[in-house]
């Protein structure tokens, strides 16, 4: 049985987050991007993942949840991993996160617009 665990979006102070911008930016510009449709907006636009786990707690799939509650990207779809899904490969432990229903997932799965992209 699959389980849905809502990942805030961590936002980072000021110093560490012109650090990291700094080293997404070089390593963008030298490693394939895992999500190539979203990466110019992702992480200035989610406050909130929602992810779905399998009975092993390893993430299936996810959703990217703006601060107005939109979904704003899907992944996997087309050639886009995701973020928790390409950087996480250990299994959650579901009961640390807060959750939301299956019905409540598939509804925002299936609210996705999908972005006008080449």
């Amino acid at each position: 049985m699959n389980t849905y665990i809502i990942i805030p979006a961590r936002k980072s102070d000021e110093d560490s987050g012109r650090i990291a911008i700094l080293v997404a930016d070089v390593l963008h510009r030298i490693l394939p991007s895992a999500n190539p449709d979203f990466d110019d907006f992702i992480y200035d636009r989610v406050v909130a993942f929602h992810v779905e786990l399998d009975s092993d707690g390893s993430p299936e799939r996810e959703l990217g949840i703006d601060s107005g509650g939109q979904v704003v990207f899907i992944a996997p779809w087309r050639e886009n991993l995701g973020v928790i899904l390409d950087i996480f490969d250990e299994p959650f432990e579901a009961s640390k996160y807060e959750q939301i229903s299956a019905e409540q997932f598939q509804r925002e799965w299936e609210s996705f617009t999908a972005p006008k992209v080449a």
